[in-house]
């Protein structure tokens, strides 16, 4: 903008969790499961797990979560069900 500088904030929650794990939220998010769900070994310096450093955030605007991953997951998909237009952009 003209007037304030643009800020670059993580949102998230302060939950540390592995890719697998993550993986494992999606599945029950949509109510599915993998015929096989395995953890493969990445390439080096690949993210191995997830953690959003959200203070940032909370000192420029005072927000922090409201909402956990896997309710936050579930009302994704269920979002993206009753709009599938938005899905294909």
């Amino acid at each position: 903008t003209d007037v304030l500088p643009i800020e670059t904030v993580h949102i998230g929650n302060m939950d540390e969790i592995s890719m697998l794990d993550l993986a494992k939220n999606i599945f029950t998010a949509v109510d599915s499961e993998p015929a096989k769900l395995e953890f493969k070994e990445g390439l080096p310096g690949s993210v191995r797990r997830r953690l959003a450093d959200i203070k940032k955030i909370k000192q420029l605007v005072g927000w922090q979560p409201e909402t956990t991953l896997t309710d936050g997951l579930r009302e994704t998909y269920a979002w993206y069900k009753t709009h599938p237009r938005a899905a294909s952009y």
